[in-house]
């Protein structure tokens, strides 16, 4: 008999799912909701310029907790193209999100790679809109607090007048454990790769929200974000790990959760840990934040 090799390359194709709306302010916002929760959690995909379908089905799974807003940013996906593309105009979209979706209420973020950075960039400024944080993927902050207003390129143009962005499909590739029954009977577990296709729109959606960052606060400066904080990441190597590490040091209320065998997006590589970990951070700090309500009104 053969000895068991084990190799696995999952292609997941993206799937379709039926969109809810679009926010009706320029520019136009495409969004998808699932589930009838109390509590609000806005998912914000990575890129900057990939849609958001990279992060379903696996991210649904926290409709167990709260109502589910995916969107795709501007220029990306099924949303209109703007005229502009910086963190700030990414940060009044998602404010825009919120006032549609969860008037007058506190609501998480759940943020994937940039998606984390815009998520840690609007709780630093609007810390009265939020909740907690779920953060998975984080990259190095690159703010520098830097005026850039001289910079030409970054300014408003007419969206029509943007050059079209090139769509390029590359893979999301991760690792899972499996286990099998060897060939001598006995029980083996070992780590194989999996991967998705993922759509990314290249151009201005791309470089000059990337430049625009030079005028975000400094790292140094996020140790104001007072706010739960779940931050998600693989236990294997990876570039990005020691920038994890930093996050942890500055954000007063932040822990990490490692994902055995994973990297960068261990929600893809272990879904069934990230529905536990993520569902239940949603629920000890909706607790937590009932508690303090109490509190403050004896």
């Amino acid at each position: 008999m053969r000895s068991l090799m084990l190799s696995l390359n999952v292609l997941f194709l993206l799937p379709v799912f039926a969109q809810t709306g679009y926010l009706k302010e320029s520019p136009q916002l495409a969004y998808w909701e699932l589930g009838r929760r109390s509590e609000v959690v806005i998912i914000l995909h990575g890129g900057p310029g990939v849609e958001h379908t990279y992060l379903r089905p696996e991210f649904d799974v926290l409709k167990r907790s709260a109502r589910i807003i995916y969107y795709d940013q501007r220029g990306c996906g099924r949303s209109k193209a703007g005229s502009r593309y910086l963190w700030q105009d990414h940060m009044s979209d998602l404010k825009r999100m919120i006032r549609e979706h969860a008037p007058g209420q506190k609501v998480f973020l759940a943020g994937s790679s940039w998606g984390s950075l815009l998520a840690l960039l609007y709780a630093y400024h609007y810390p009265e809109d939020i909740k907690g944080l779920i953060l998975s993927g984080l990259v190095p902050w690159m703010g520098k607090g830097k005026d850039i207003r001289d910079r030409p390129y970054l300014q408003h143009r007419d969206p029509e007048e943007q050059p079209d962005p090139v769509i390029r499909k590359f893979p999301l590739q991760e690792h899972k454990w499996v286990e099998a029954i060897a060939e001598n009977g006995d029980l083996v577990r070992r780590k194989v790769p999996i991967e998705k296709e993922v759509y990314a729109f290249r151009g201005p959606i791309r470089s000059h929200t990337v430049v625009s960052m030079e005028s975000a606060p400094v790292m140094d400066s996020l140790h104001r974000i007072q706010l739960p904080a779940l931050i998600l990441n693989g236990s294997d190597p990876c570039r990005y790990l020691s920038a994890v590490n930093e996050y942890a040091l500055v954000l007063p209320q932040s822990e990490i959760v490692y994902f055995d065998g994973a990297c960068h997006d261990p929600w893809f590589s272990d879904p069934q840990k990230f529905r536990q970990v993520g569902n239940a951070f949603i629920r000890r700090v909706k607790k937590q934040s009932r508690k303090a309500g109490r509190l403050s009104r004896k």
